[in-house]
């Protein structure tokens, strides 16, 4: 199927999935009133950087609170009871550089780490959770003074890997790793983005590609979209200006949910059009979202880093994203991630946190 039949039937099935919500009931309408089911602490010292739920099992990638000099960790967690997960395993990396992120599929984890030289990207064996071991590493090299960073988008046999650093403000790319042989990852290709921006997050929907790329200082920053038909030669379909200061990528089809820091806003982009995406936005009141998750198909999550709690909206529509208010006052996380009718997630203090409504 062409790229233009492939974009017509998605924009059919997000419709259908779209109106089969709002004839079962989906979500009211109304702010989901969530809460704290169960605390787990994580190694004392570090925090989550990252997190992947796969079945019964979540996988957390670790970085240090402050300066510490040990290896970091992955830990894995049973979620076997949701509301009272158990740590299985915390296994060291044997790399003193923090964990970047984390993405998990059937028997591997693929973990990039915030250096610029030497090892920097592992494949983790994970069949056994209890004993998980690294299977192959690689290096990343990113365009000087940058390092692999945050949440790594996984298609196929590809990991796709952020190069980026707040400080720097010459171009960035994003570098596509071949894990076909977890033994041995192979860096095929590096992308670069637009001129003296970098790549700071990804979300992959089918065949599609959103990248978000920022630029320190600018008024302005990026969310790219690419065909990755060809999953080694990205096609950059179409580029949309937001507010600055975007945190995260999430998709749901052909929409795009991008939440804006400094803007305290999640802006919502159709790019069932990708010729003229279509953008509307919804304001979060006082809330700085970091990033954001998808809950039962139509609520977007966002973890708010001033003042805390968690913000929610109403995404069932695209074009009228509505803002229900925010739940959890005071709690906050660094990250979220849900799964079934549960939602995870990782605090500033050290903690994994399990949320349910």
């Amino acid at each position: 199927m062409n790229s233009v039949g492939r974009r017509a039937l998605q924009l059919v099935l997000s419709a259908i999935a779209i109106s089969a919500v709002t004839r079962c009931g989906g979500l009211s309408g109304k702010l989901v009133r969530l809460s704290i089911l169960n605390t787990l602490r994580l190694p004392t010292g570090y925090q989550g950087s990252g997190i992947a739920v796969q079945g019964s099992l979540a996988y957390i990638s670790m970085e240090a609170i402050g300066s510490q000099s040990g290896a970091r960790s992955l830990v894995i967690v049973s979620l076997e009871t949701a509301t009272a997960p158990t740590i299985l395993s915390v296994t060291s990396s044997g790399l003193t550089s923090d964990m970047g992120g984390i993405v998990v599929r059937g028997n591997y984890a693929y973990v990039p780490y915030e250096s610029a030289s030497g090892t920097n990207f592992q494949v983790w064996n994970v069949s056994n959770p209890r004993s998980p071991s690294v299977a192959g590493s690689a290096s990343i090299s990113c365009p000087a003074g940058m390092y692999p960073f945050q949440n790594p988008a996984l298609y196929g046999d590809y990991v796709y890997v952020s190069c980026w650093q707040s400080e720097v403000t010459t171009t960035g790319a994003f570098a596509i790793v071949d894990v076909s042989n977890p033994a041995s990852p192979v860096v095929t290709r590096s992308v670069s983005v637009n001129a003296n921006y970098q790549p700071i997050s990804f979300a992959i929907w089918e065949q599609d590609l959103y990248v978000v790329a920022t630029q320190g200082g600018s008024t302005s920053d990026n969310v790219l979209l690419y065909s990755i038909e060809d999953p080694t030669c990205p096609q950059l379909m179409a580029t949309v200006s937001v507010p600055h200061s975007p945190q995260w990528a999430a998709a749901e089809g052909t929409v795009a949910l991008i939440p804006i820091y400094d803007g305290m806003e999640l802006q919502v982009i159709d790019f069932s059009n990708p010729s003229s995406p279509q953008t509307t936005s919804a304001s979060l009141g006082s809330c700085h979202p970091m990033n954001v998750a998808v809950y039962l198909s139509d609520l977007a999550l966002m973890p708010c880093d001033s003042p805390g709690g968690v913000a929610e909206v109403n995404v069932a529509t695209a074009d009228r994203p509505s803002y229900l208010g925010t739940t959890l006052s005071g709690t906050m996380f660094n990250f979220l991630t849900a799964s079934g009718s549960y939602i995870y997630g990782v605090d500033a203090r050290g903690n994994f946190e399990a949320v349910g409504p």
